[in-house]
């Protein structure tokens, strides 16, 4: 949506709905919008940048949920216009985003191992995680550490994945959080 001009026609075709979502509104507008869309021109002027900071620096509650609510919204548009070739992707995305939450509970130290361990368990037992074991077309995703911890239902691999890829990534978050500093107070 930010970022793009529509005109009011489109938006009354669309008759979009609220979804409550708060990460990623963006993308559950023009989700229900772009279908009513004969053609699109973006603007030059940008309407926000996404930067250092703000929801990068600390944990984000309402991510997990909020793309769990988006992955329903993408299934139901690809079931609805019968655009199967997507679905590999969106399931790719909800690993990446349980990956994410994990990584972010460590890395923010918002629980100890054992609970985030106890949420990870927790968590597996939607049954949307099902959905990512069903990726067709990429044969190597499936041979992937994480998900086979998923498909075991193994939390403690999948926490000890994903500390080591926290770990790894410490000497970058350093940085980015130093030069984020460093434009802001010049």
């Amino acid at each position: 949506m930010w970022g793009k001009l529509y005109r009011k026609s489109s938006l009354n075709a669309a008759n979009i709905q609220p979804t409550g979502i708060t990460t990623g509104e963006d993308l559950a507008f023009n989700l229900q919008l772009f279908p009513y869309l004969s053609k699109i021109y973006i603007l030059k002027e940008c309407g926000y940048n996404y930067r250092f900071g703000g929801m990068t620096t600390r944990y984000n509650t309402c991510l997990l949920p909020d793309l769990k609510k988006l992955y329903y919204i993408k299934k139901a548009l690809i079931d609805k216009y019968q655009y199967h070739k997507v679905s590999d992707y969106i399931r790719i995305e909800l690993k990446n985003v349980l990956k994410s939450d994990i990584c972010q509970m460590i890395a923010f130290k918002v629980r100890s191992p054992k609970e985030i361990k106890n949420r990870i368990s927790e968590e597996l037992k939607d049954p949307i995680y099902k959905d990512i074991m069903q990726v067709q077309n990429h044969p190597a995703f499936l041979e992937d550490p994480f998900i086979k911890a998923i498909a075991a239902y193994d939390s403690n691999m999948r926490y000890d994945l994903c500390k080591k890829q926290v770990k790894k990534e410490i000497p970058i978050r350093l940085l980015k959080k130093i030069i984020s500093f460093i434009l802001i107070h010049i």
